[in-house]
C-alpha cells in the first residue's frame, strides 16, 4: 500500500556516520489516518528501530512493542490486543532497478537523503494483528450482543426438510 512520505518516521541517513544508530518511533491514531484503507484505526505502539548504516545497504532490526486498540469480531466492543514481534529490513542502493524490492529488501536511489519507514512499521504492524479478534472468554462479550446472536442463529436442529442432495453427502460422511 503506497501513501504520503511522512518526515516523522524517516531517517535522515545522509549526515549518520557508518555504524548502529537507535531511533524509536511512537505509532498512534495519527499514523493510522495515513493509510485510509487499514482496519487498525488506533493505537499505542513503540518501535524501536536499530540501524546499522554500512557502505552500500543498511540492516534495519524494528522491535515493535505496545496495544492495539480494535473491536471484537464477536461483538463489536472495544478489545486491547498486545502486540510484540522483531523484524529484519535490508535496504540497498541501486539506480537501475529501484522497483526490484522484496519483502524483506527494499531498494533506495542513490539521491535519497532519508530513508521512510512508515511503510514498512505498517506492515509489519498488521502482520502481528491476530486474524481473529475476539475476547479470550465469551463472558467479557457484550452480552446484549451475544444473547441477541443467539436468538438469530440458525438451528441445525431444523425440521425442515433436507435438499436429497445434501442427504446424500450427509451419508458419506457418517460412513466409515
Amino acid at each position: 500500500m503506497k501513501k504520503k512520505k511522512t518526515q516523522k518516521y524517516s531517517i535522515p541517513f545522509n549526515g549518520l556516520k557508518e555504524g548502529k544508530h537507535d531511533f524509536t518511533f511512537e505509532v498512534d491514531q495519527a499514523f493510522f489516518e495515513n493509510f485510509p484503507f487499514s482496519d487498525i484505526e488506533n493505537a499505542d505502539v513503540t518501535v524501536n528501530v536499530e540501524f546499522e548504516k554500512k557502505s552500500n545497504l543498511f540492516n534495519i532490526v524494528f522491535d515493535i512493542n505496545g496495544v492495539l486498540h480494535l473491536y471484537c469480531d464477536r461483538c463489536n466492543d472495544s478489545l486491547d490486543i498486545n502486540i510484540q514481534g522483531k523484524e529484519r529490513l535490508i535496504a540497498k542502493f541501486d539506480h537501475e532497478n529501484y522497483s526490484e524490492s522484496t519483502d524483506d529488501i527494499i531498494i533506495i536511489s542513490s539521491s535519497d537523503n532519508d530513508l521512510d519507514l512508515s511503510n514498512s512499521i505498517y506492515e509489519f504492524i498488521s502482520l502481528l494483528k491476530p486474524s481473529k479478534l475476539e475476547h479470550k472468554n465469551m463472558e467479557d462479550c457484550n452480552q446484549d450482543v451475544i444473547k441477541k446472536l443467539n436468538e438469530i442463529s440458525v438451528s441445525n436442529d431444523s425440521s425442515d426438510e433436507v435438499d436429497p442432495r445434501w442427504a446424500a453427502l450427509e451419508k458419506l460422511k457418517t460412513k466409515k
